[in-house]
């Protein structure tokens, strides 16, 4: 085994894989919510026209993409710690592609409000609102693709690593577009029903949590795991948040929403959790050969951990008061029937 890398890590290595893991589920779940803002759009502008309000939407959509964009910043800056070699080599293995991703999000933000232009002017659904809103739903694919590009790029110890077919990659956001699925269902049965004028939760919360539980339910079966403990209890998330899901989906076609409620959020939070747990533990089995976490010199910032954690605490807890904000702005703006 090579000797251990002379980049310090900033902390113990298992404190920075859990950060690591609690910061990238936090941003799945919103990716979630903007997953769901998305799906709303598409019936606002295929569906019953004027079925739903624009300013609910448009507040769910902004305030999701951007949450997404700043809860992504974490966990890429601990990945960069603590597998910066693999990481850069990939990144630039890949090159324009993964460049590209600032222009995915300018252009599939800017996007969202330049639906929202389209539909005050027009007064409803439009040719051009429909392909805004597409625009913004390629933009995202893109830049998943492209960060599980870069993913399963850093798996090898090869520095620099034959690159990874388009295949194999579309094949991963099998199990990212499962949990994401999940997560969108979960928001919708919380905050769906203030997106429709007749107070009712869209039927597309049931849809998406069917959808999301059969895609975690085919990845846990079909997928590889890392060995031991890790990958036995990826495996068992997976599956639970599957069956949590499958069955939260046949209570909201039922019409039991409250009930359907929990356990959608618990199948959110198993089904990220799994993959984040698959995916980190399969990528340290794949470099096992030439690194480990553990063999790396620690010098402990516990002051810049404690700051870290300070503001993780209160970006959280200001991203909840403004979707309680958002949810009030849509029952004050959403007319009952």
């Amino acid at each position: 085994m090579n000797a251990p890398d002379l980049m310090a890590l900033p902390a113990p290595p298992a404190l920075v894989l859990a950060l690591f893991g609690l910061t990238f589920v936090v941003h799945m779940l919103f990716l979630g919510l903007l997953v769901a803002a998305l799906w709303a759009r598409v019936g606002a502008e295929w569906g019953k026209r004027n079925s739903y309000a624009i300013e609910p939407l448009h507040r769910a959509g902004v305030l999701a993409f951007s949450t997404t964009i700043t809860a992504g910043v974490a966990p890429l800056l601990f990945v960069q710690v603590l597998f910066g070699k693999y990481f850069y080599s990939s990144s630039i293995t890949i090159g324009f592609p993964w460049l590209a991703i600032i222009g995915y999000l300018m252009v599939g933000f800017y996007s969202l409000y330049l639906w929202r232009w389209r539909w005050e002017k027009t007064g409803g659904p439009s040719a051009s609102g429909k392909a805004f809103v597409l625009l913004t739903i390629l933009c995202v694919i893109a830049i998943g693709f492209t960060y599980a590009w870069n993913h399963l790029q850093s798996l090898s110890y090869t520095a620099w690593a034959q690159m990874v077919p388009h295949s194999q990659v579309g094949r991963r956001l099998m199990g990212y577009g499962g949990g994401t699925a999940i997560a969108s269902g979960a928001w919708v049965l919380w905050l769906g029903h203030a997106w429709r004028s007749d107070r009712k939760t869209p039927r597309g919360a049931s849809i998406a949590l069917l959808l999301g539980g059969i895609l975690s339910l085919a990845w846990a079966s079909t997928s590889q795991f890392a060995i031991g403990d890790w990958g036995v209890s990826a495996w068992v998330m997976l599956l639970t948040g599957g069956v949590l899901s499958l069955v939260a989906g046949v209570l909201g076609f039922l019409g039991r929403v409250g009930l359907a409620r929990w356990p959608a959020s618990l199948a959110a939070l198993a089904a990220l959790t799994g993959l984040v747990i698959q995916r980190e533990s399969y990528r340290l089995l794949m470099l096992s050969g030439d690194y480990n976490p553990s063999d790396m010199t620690v010098r402990a910032q516990w002051g810049a951990f404690a700051m870290f954690a300070i503001v993780l605490v209160l970006g959280i807890a200001t991203l909840i008061w403004l979707l309680r904000v958002v949810r009030a702005a849509q029952r004050s703006t959403t007319s009952a029937p």
